[in-house]
């Protein structure tokens, strides 16, 4: 198949993937991360703790909204209250360690401003590579949840040149069966970057990207509901797991 073939199919592939696969965490939440400036880099920060937290979104959301209310979304705003401040404004939950919430909150809010003035976007400037900005992201504080920082960075990825976040297992099972017959040779988060800067996935951003393949990924690869896929059709695996059963 031409190059030229190739781009267009898988184009045509990912518009059908990200129509059907709309939602994302950081639309959910109703923020704008394309503004990325430092306010609303760190409230992408705060949701990412919450579902990092291992709430599930619909809860993440509801607690967000109640410290939204209460105007405690910024590093300064945080640390002024503490820990009573984020406990009081949260909405309890028998199943949910909000005390261990609220410490990781306001720790993270208190060195982000000792160390970046409360500037995310700092942060991320003085970052030599990958690696060094998830390491001085789980320096915040010693009991941020690594899945937060991912869940973080996953939303940063393309708009912040250092976050190459990994990809969940399920996005991964995702891709292969979509998008392995295109490139053979995938394998870290930089190819997707690359495979998008040169037009090869349309005018979709990195996170759209990644966020439907979860979905598809958690909903059916995962648990092996192949019959019910809409992508049945268009799945490697599925037609490599056919010919081996004829």
């Amino acid at each position: 198949m031409k190059l030229s073939n190739v781009i267009t199919s898988a184009q045509d592939r990912t518009t059908k993937l990200t129509n059907q696969f709309r939602t994302t965490d950081i639309g959910v939440f109703g923020i704008d991360i394309s503004r990325i400036d430092s306010d609303v880099t760190f409230q992408w920060l705060v949701a990412a703790v919450l579902l990092g937290s291992g709430l599930p979104r619909r809860q993440a959301v509801t607690q967000y909204r109640a410290l939204e209310q209460a105007g405690l979304t910024t590093p300064e705003r945080i640390s002024a209250a503490g820990l009573r401040g984020i406990y009081t404004a949260l909405q309890g939950d028998a199943v949910w360690d909000t005390t261990r919430f609220a410490s990781v909150l306001v720790a993270v809010a208190s060195v982000l401003i000792i160390r970046y003035e409360g500037d995310l976007n700092r942060l991320h400037f003085f970052a030599e590579g990958a690696q060094d900005l998830e390491r001085r992201l789980l320096s915040l504080s010693s009991r941020l949840p690594l899945t937060a920082v991912h869940i973080f960075l996953r939303g940063l990825r393309g708009i912040w040149e250092k976050a190459e976040p990994p990809f969940t297992p399920a996005a991964r099972m995702a891709y292969t069966a979509l998008f392995s017959c295109y490139y053979q040779d995938y394998e870290s988060p930089g190819d997707l970057e690359r495979h998008l800067e040169e037009g090869y996935f349309g005018d979709v951003t990195p996170y759209a990207f990644e966020a439907a393949l979860e979905q598809l990924g958690e909903r059916y690869c995962q648990r092996h509901r192949c019959a019910a896929c809409p992508f049945r059709g268009d799945c490697t695996m599925n037609r490599t797991t056919e010919r081996r059963d004829e």
